[in-house]
């Protein structure tokens, strides 16, 4: 029984090494759940399904601002694929 599946948060993302924020509300995505297999010996992953990366600015309490990616994506499955 697999329960893999695509969590979606919409907000400003917050990088986490830098805390500046986006300019933007993002739709922000991940991968969760369990992913189980017949052989004890095969290990298989909640992974996203053809991800895609976005662009998007930052600005920092400095003024500072840069530009970001993250992956998006609208699927995810159980894959044996780089666990």
């Amino acid at each position: 029984m697999h329960s893999c599946g695509l969590a979606i948060e919409t907000g400003y993302y917050i990088d986490p090494l830098t805390k500046c924020t986006s300019n933007r509300r993002l739709r922000m995505t991940k991968c969760t759940g369990l992913c189980t297999t017949t052989n004890q010996n095969e290990k298989s992953c909640c992974k996203p399904v053809e991800p895609k990366r976005r662009f998007f600015r930052m600005t920092c309490a400095n003024g500072f601002t840069y530009r970001q990616s993250l992956d998006f994506f609208k699927q995810c499955t159980c894959s044996s694929i780089a666990c």
